[in-house]
Formats: C-alpha cells, structure tokens, sequence
C-alpha cells in the first residue's frame, strides 16, 4: 500500500474549512474514506502517512498541521497555531513555519514530526518553499528580503527581489526564483522575472524579466523549460532563452510541472 494506492477527493467546505477525503484507487464510492482536511495543503512522509493543513478562509487564522497514518487513521498534531506560510523538508522530515503578527508565536520555527519546535527568529515569512541541496534547506520571503534557511536554522540573505516559486535542479548545484506580476500586491511588490542563483546561493544572473508561471528542469540538470505565456527552453548556465511554443493564439497553458512528462 503507497501514495499511488489512494486518490484525494475534490475539497468540501465543512465547517468553514476545506476537507479532502482519501479514497482507496479504483474504488467508485468513497465508502471508506478517510476525511482528513488538508484545505491548506497535503503531501505524502512516507508509503503510509500523509500531512495535512488546515485552515478557515482568510489569512492567518488557527491552522492545524498534523500527519495521518492512512491504515490506521491515526492522526498526530505537529502544531496548532496560527500560521502565516510554512513549508516541509522531506530529506529531514522537518517544517518551517511562520507564525504571524499578534499571535502569542509570531516568529519563525523548525518542527519535527514528534512536535519539537525550535525557533529560529523573532521575524515572519510571508512565503516559505523547501530548497534542498548541502548549504540550505528552506527559502522565504519576509516582505524585505529573500532569505535562505540551514539545516542549523541560520540564515542568508539571497536578494530583495520578492519570489512566488523556488526550482532546484536535479543534481542541487542550481536553482532559480520567479515571481508572478502582483503575487505580493499587498506589499506593493510587482517585480516579474526568473533568476539563476548557485546552490550556495549566489547571484548568477536573469534568465528573463518576464513573467514566469512553469518551470521544469531537464533530469541532467543542463537547462530548464519555462512558461512566459510562451514556451522557451534555456541552457544552463550560460545559455539565452530559446522559443519552443508559442502556443498561439491564447498561449501555454501547462500550469504545473506534473503536466510534462519526459520521455525515455
């Protein structure tokens, strides 16, 4: 029994908040489905357990981040407090989470899953990604400034430039940043473009200063595919876009990488 063993069924709003459903693949009535939340995200630990993320509509309120054996249902609270973004390590099995404003826990923290939590700075992120690779672990944006986080809980400044999305290569010796026109509207940010930094998190240069919504590196980690309404291709790490697809007349609409598939 693993992850591709089971379907999540289309959210339902119970109770003001967003609950998935696990139902065993192949079974036509989700007679025994598993309601688990998760409205505010969900992904797998391991064959057997799932997380989930709840939360009400809106933006902070109380959250509830635990994880779910699936044979057994049993469920165990990693945190229960309000949260302003978070991320999860699957490498280290751990989360960073932000805690927002006003809240008895504004700050920021690394929780394992036996709920051990370690704070790591009085600030909030407004976005937090998991990065990988040997110098960081997590990526994130405080409103000022693109952070990198260590395994340590240490932290490095990348760039001002405000990200919507974080893409590591295979072999975790590149990665690139992109943001989306107004994805930070509330903070008055409207920067646009895919940049290239090093896994040590050195600035390499832009790639395009258009608005980049799909990224997808090839599995040798020596370019990347992209979505900028067109479709381009880029050698990394030196080479210049290059357009595949125009996909006229009303542009590419691949939004995520799981619509591509590599052929043999």
């Amino acid at each position: 029994m693993d992850p591709v063993s089971y379907n999540l069924t289309e959210p339902n709003l119970i109770d003001n908040t967003e609950s998935y459903f696990i139902v065993p693949a192949n079974t036509e009535t989700p007679v025994d489905a598993l309601g688990i939340g998760g409205g505010g995200g969900w992904g797998w630990i391991s064959a057997d357990i799932i997380y989930m993320v709840d939360y009400p509509h809106g933006c902070c309120g109380p959250r509830n981040i635990r994880y779910i054996n699936v044979r057994t249902g049993q469920r165990t609270v990693v945190w229960g407090g309000p949260i302003i973004a978070y991320a999860y390590d699957p490498e280290l099995k751990i989360f960073a989470i932000s805690s927002p404003p006003d809240t008895d826990t504004l700050g920021t923290y690394l929780v394992d899953l036996n709920a051990n939590k370690r704070k790591i700075s009085e600030d909030y992120f407004w976005h937090l990604e998991y990065l990988g690779g040997e110098s960081f672990r997590f990526i994130g944006y405080n409103g000022t400034n693109v952070l990198a986080i260590r395994e340590d809980g240490s932290m490095v400044q990348i760039t001002e430039k405000p990200f919507d999305h974080v893409a590591s290569s295979p072999n975790n010796q590149w990665f690139v940043l992109n943001d989306q026109q107004d994805i930070f509207y509330y903070l008055n940010q409207s920067d646009t473009g895919m940049d290239l930094f090093s896994e040590s998190g050195q600035y390499l240069r832009a790639i395009t200063d258009q608005e980049v919504t799909t990224v997808l590196w090839r599995p040798d980690s020596e370019g990347l595919f992209f979505i900028a309404g067109s479709l381009y291709y880029v050698d990394i790490p030196d080479g210049l876009p290059v357009l595949i697809d125009s996909c006229e007349p009303e542009g590419c609409a691949f939004p995520y990488e799981k619509d591509f598939v590599w052929l043999p």
